[in-house]
């Protein structure tokens, strides 16, 4: 997210990587139709996987996912990433408050707490 320029100066620099992996790929051909994006190999994993860092892509999976909902905990990543767009979409990331949100997203997501999952019920 840092980005230290030839000055010295530090740069905030905010990209929404998406990323899906999968053995096949017959189901990420769909995505990449539907959304945008890119498709790639992984030789030394033998999986096929699909990216983009795209706004418009981002648009379009935010408006399918609000519909049809994910499962388990990738439900938890999704909406961090979520709130990572909308803060970009009203331009907070160009405050020190909304960098400091998006920081926080990017190191909570694929941690999950007592406190994120709400297992106390």
């Amino acid at each position: 997210m840092d980005r230290i320029n030839l000055n010295g100066s530090t740069r905030f620099e905010v990209r929404l990587y998406l990323q899906i992996d999968q053995k096949t790929r017959l189901l990420l051909n769909l995505i990449k139709d539907s959304f945008g994006g890119n498709i790639g190999y992984r030789k030394t994993q033998n999986t096929y996987y699909y990216n983009s860092t795209s706004f418009g892509s981002a648009k379009k999976f935010i408006a399918y996912l609000d519909k049809y909902h994910l499962l388990s905990s990738k439900y938890l990543n999704y909406l961090k990433w979520r709130k990572s767009y909308i803060l970009i979409q009203e331009r907070k990331h160009l405050t020190p408050e909304g960098q400091y949100k998006i920081r926080k997203f990017k190191f909570k997501m694929n941690s999950y707490s007592k406190e994120t999952l709400d297992l106390s019920t």
